[in-house]
């Protein structure tokens, strides 16, 4: 029992209940949020580092070599595309 007299474990009422779900969806979304943003910048980060190396080799290296690394980060640019195509937008005007 606590100080008024309820039961600790008492089942809350509907609506307290209602706008405690609502608050932890918020506070939820907004950490998932915050992690995608700083993930987002590293994988743009990964791929732009990755067409620097290519664009050295292909510059020094063998071309064949050059031609398979143009390949896979191509390949990995449209998977990062369709990826994050079903992102939402968010605006507000």
């Amino acid at each position: 029992m606590n100080s008024t007299g309820d039961a600790i474990l008492a089942e809350p009422r509907a609506s307290d209940n209602a706008a405690s779900r609502r608050r932890e969806r918020t506070r939820i979304c907004h950490r998932l949020r915050a992690d995608r943003i700083g993930r987002l910048g590293m994988d743009f980060t990964a791929l732009f580092l990755a067409i620097t190396i290519a664009m050295l080799v292909a510059w020094r290296g063998p071309r064949p070599v050059a031609i398979g690394l143009f390949a896979v980060i191509l390949i990995a640019c449209v998977a990062t595309l369709l990826h994050h195509a079903t992102d939402r937008l968010t605006l507000s005007f």
